[in-house]
């Protein structure tokens, strides 16, 4: 059953954070100034601790202000803070995109880090990337690390036929599943003790190999929240139309380790508001660092 808040997402407890997930579909893609305003209108009553982003290529900042409007909502923007291997990159050419809640949170560490594409040779591959980020809490000093990813639809390789397209789309979905559940070990050791979230547009459902990838190291929110509301949502949908409920086709996720949180509230923003800035509804879980 679709629940549709008028306040975009659900009254937050205040011993909770939370964390959203939203693909806001490349402006590249679908340009609209109405899209960047209703993004701004609904982000606010969201009331998210941290915002992880997809899909928010570089016109998003150049031509809608993307992280001005973001700051004046109160938050700050994660810096790439890799000129080391990407020296002609700036912030603002981040697909994904990490925001969190200034007054709330002291940004430790973070990076920007791409894709092994050596094990993802069979093809023709566009780059992927990954953005995370170390925060701490500053009202309590606990940390948490976030990643967020966008991982392939389908590759460019038009000399392949359709079924061999899928086949090889799958494969390369399930080898970035197996480099995300690596980083999140590869954070816990070097930030022991402190939990991981990987969110983001994960272009497979939950009945996919590279979701079962996913669970092999991470937990689902879908699956392990106390409480989730449209966990069968289909979160991919088209732009400005009322979208169906139609399980199998949730695209977007939230998974966690196994220890140092405890998953409350998972849910599907499903609103007329969030589905006329964008292809996805954002997903949302709200947590407590233990």
């Amino acid at each position: 059953m679709i629940k549709e808040n008028a306040l975009v997402a659900p009254v937050k407890d205040a011993s909770h954070l939370r964390i959203i997930s939203n693909n806001i579909l490349m402006q590249s893609i679908k340009p609209s100034e109405e899209r960047a305003d209703g993004l701004c209108a609904a982000y606010p009553l969201m009331d998210a601790d941290i915002f992880a982003l997809q899909e928010a290529d570089y016109s998003w900042s150049r031509d809608y202000g993307l992280n001005l409007k973001m700051a004046e909502m109160g938050y700050t923007l994660v810096p790439l803070n890799a000129a080391d291997r990407f020296p002609d990159k700036l912030d603002t050419q981040n697909n994904n995109p990490i925001y969190f809640k200034t007054d709330r949170f002291d940004l430790i560490d973070c990076g920007y880090i791409e894709y092994d594409r050596t094990l993802l040779n069979d093809g023709k591959y566009n780059p992927r990337w990954y953005s995370w980020a170390c925060l701490k809490d500053k009202s309590t000093d606990k940390q948490l690390c976030v990643i967020t990813t966008h991982f392939i639809w389908k590759l460019t390789d038009k000399s392949i036929t359709p079924e061999v397209n899928l086949e090889r789309s799958d494969k390369y979905r399930c080898e970035s599943a197996r480099q995300i559940v690596a980083f999140a070990k590869e954070l816990q050791e070097k930030f022991p003790n402190i939990p991981v979230i990987a969110t983001g547009d994960f272009n497979c459902n939950y009945e996919s190999e590279a979701y079962g990838v996913l669970k092999s190291g991470l937990l689902s929110s879908r699956e392990n929240a106390e409480t989730t509301v449209n966990m069968e949502y289909e979160t991919c949908n088209s732009l400005g139309k009322i979208p169906n409920v139609a399980s199998k086709f949730a695209f977007d996720h939230i998974f966690y380790s196994e220890k140092g949180i405890k998953a409350k509230h998972f849910e599907a923003l499903v609103n007329p508001a969030t589905y006329t800035y964008s292809d996805h509804v954002p997903v949302m879980l709200d947590f407590i660092i233990e």
